[in-house]
């Protein structure tokens, strides 16, 4: 339900932050606005979190005792 227009991440790689610390120097602060960044870094971690338990409960490791 978040909406930022700038967000940081954990990891630099997660938000390109080098392509926007380049772009910044001509766009300004501009550069760091991403919305559209943030809404694909959020599904690509919700998808790999669905990968991730759907591989664990095909392997048995979701199973009650």
């Amino acid at each position: 339900m978040l909406k930022p227009e700038i967000w940081p991440a954990t990891h630099t790689e997660n938000m390109d932050f080098e392509g926007k610390r380049a772009r910044a120097a001509t766009e300004g602060s501009r550069a760091w606005v991403d919305p559209e960044g943030y809404r694909k870094m959020v599904a690509s971690a919700h998808a790999d979190f669905e990968a991730l338990v759907a591989a664990e409960m095909s392997a048995g490791k979701g199973q009650q005792p």
